[in-house]
């Protein structure tokens, strides 16, 4: 398929400082070295240059490689470009196993701030007696007022609701709630 193309990152004087192939936006997505650092910095849209494109991927490579030959790299004190290959690899179309994503999820959710119940109980903490203006106030019930609830969405809430045990200042709440909308609906 004919969809690989070329690009180069100039500089303000119009140099390329990186030459790379790609696909898609590729030619705005990070640079990332081997640490996982991004190594090469995007610049404006103005200053990215598609070389060639409706390339295959080979073709697409091969004119990477020859591009970083034209222009030299500064690593090897032969050019311009910042690139710290010679092109023509790169992990094209990767895709990650099942096994490995797994692994990586259960990284995550191991390292998840949220997972850790002293995290959750600070959290708590530094709420606790923070009042919210009045003015922030309006604006969430003039947001929820102005909403339809659907009755699929009604129908979750309620089910999800049924059988738990509510307190009897939570009871009173609601048969307050509840004069109020009949009131306001009588009136």
């Amino acid at each position: 398929m004919n969809n690989y193309y070329t690009y180069a990152y100039l500089r303000e004087d119009g140099t390329p400082y990186y030459i790379g192939k790609g696909k898609g936006k590729r030619k705005c997505a990070l640079h990332k070295g081997r640490n996982g650092k991004v190594v090469i910095k995007i610049p404006t849209q103005d200053r990215i240059l598609i070389l060639k494109q409706n390339l295959t991927e080979e073709q697409a490579f091969n004119h990477e490689i020859y591009m970083i030959y034209v222009f030299g790299r500064k690593d090897l004190g032969t050019g311009v470009l910042r690139n710290m290959s010679g092109g023509g690899e790169g992990s094209s179309g990767h895709k990650k196993s099942v096994e490995w994503k797994k692994e990586q999820s259960n990284r995550m959710k191991e390292n998840n701030p949220m997972s850790n119940p002293e995290v959750i109980e600070k959290m708590k903490l530094s709420k606790l007696g923070h009042k919210q203006s009045k003015e922030t106030i309006e604006k969430r019930m003039k947001y929820v007022r102005g909403s339809k609830m659907s009755e699929e969405a009604k129908a979750k809430i309620s089910s999800g609701n049924k059988g738990k045990p509510k307190s009897d200042a939570h009871k009173e709440a609601l048969r307050d709630a509840w004069v109020r909308r009949k009131e306001k609906n009588n009136s």
